[in-house]
């Protein structure tokens, strides 16, 4: 059953109960140590569902994440042996949300903090632990965990290997908690911050690091992905320097650009047929008739 239809079931829901949605699944070193082989949900209480993407557009880039985090919605149906979700709640974020961000400038998860305060709320079910927070500070978590203790709540991680439970009334467990809350952030200031050293490495050395190149700039599509190099279109060298003639006449007026924009069709004419089989355009530009032009 594919649950993407939960849409459909949710839309019946009072409005209170339709929060909006999606994530983004990282691979960890970090071994689970809290397994339980049989998982009994707080049937007394509705369970919550926390889903969340950390990039912008992660629910179409990333979309097999975002079906793996809509998979927990049948096993928290399964596990409380219940056929609808009358007493699922989804705290669905969506995507281009960081976990790095406090719970007040945290739409959904603001609301489902409500929900555990007023004790409407008995487990939560993650993707990944790191889905509430990427917390450098330790502020968010002890904030969470001393409610989730005050309110009896636990934590509930199904893995490919087993469920991990966090009983965070449990002080072993709420250990193993906050050491996977530490993990979840070192893997942004080790594993992504090592990644952005290496890419910014790569283009001080006048390589392409990925990205958005500025037109004229193009890639070469017969060049081994290792050695490209930006080079520039030269059909598009003579409207990428009228842009910044202009820019400096207006003198750097970006009201004034804007207008000296809309009046042209487009900035830079789309590449015939035959340039298209030797360069590569990788821009977030607009496209129009004619050509590209500036998104916003």
């Amino acid at each position: 059953m594919h649950y993407t239809r939960k849409l459909e079931e949710r839309a019946e829901l009072p409005k209170e109960r339709r929060l909006t949605m999606a994530f983004k699944i990282v691979s960890s070193t970090q071994k689970p140590t809290t397994f339980y082989k049989h998982i009994h949900l707080d049937t007394s209480r509705d369970t919550a569902i926390l889903i969340r993407q950390s990039g912008k557009g992660a629910n179409i880039k990333h979309y097999e994440s975002r079906l793996l985090q809509e998979s927990l919605i049948p096993f928290v149906m399964e596990v409380r042996g219940e056929s609808d979700l009358s007493h699922v709640r989804i705290y669905d974020e969506g995507a281009g949300v960081s976990g790095r961000k406090g719970i007040d400038k945290r739409k959904v998860l603001r609301q489902l903090h409500y929900d555990l305060a007023d004790n409407l709320i008995g487990d939560i079910v993650l993707a990944r632990a790191d889905r509430l927070f990427r917390d450098k500070h330790f502020d968010k978590v002890s904030t969470f965990t001393l409610l989730a203790e005050k309110m009896g709540i636990k934590v509930i991680v199904p893995t490919e290997h087993g469920v991990i439970v966090y009983d965070l009334r449990n002080t072993k467990d709420l250990q193993t908690f906050q050491q996977d809350m530490q993990a979840a952030y070192a893997y942004i200031e080790n594993q992504i911050g090592y990644m952005a050293r290496a890419r910014n490495y790569k283009i001080s050395r006048g390589l392409y690091g990925g990205g958005c190149l500025p037109l004229p700039y193009v890639l070469l599509k017969d060049m081994p992905k290792e050695e490209q190099v930006p080079v520039i279109y030269q059909l598009w060298l003579e409207p990428a320097r009228d842009l910044f003639k202009k820019f400096a006449e207006f003198n750097f007026e970006t009201g004034r650009m804007a207008r000296y924009i809309e009046e042209k069709p487009f900035l830079f004419k789309f590449l015939p047929p035959e340039d298209l089989e030797v360069y590569k355009p990788v821009t977030n530009l607009r496209k129009v008739d004619g050509g590209y032009t500036i998104s916003t």
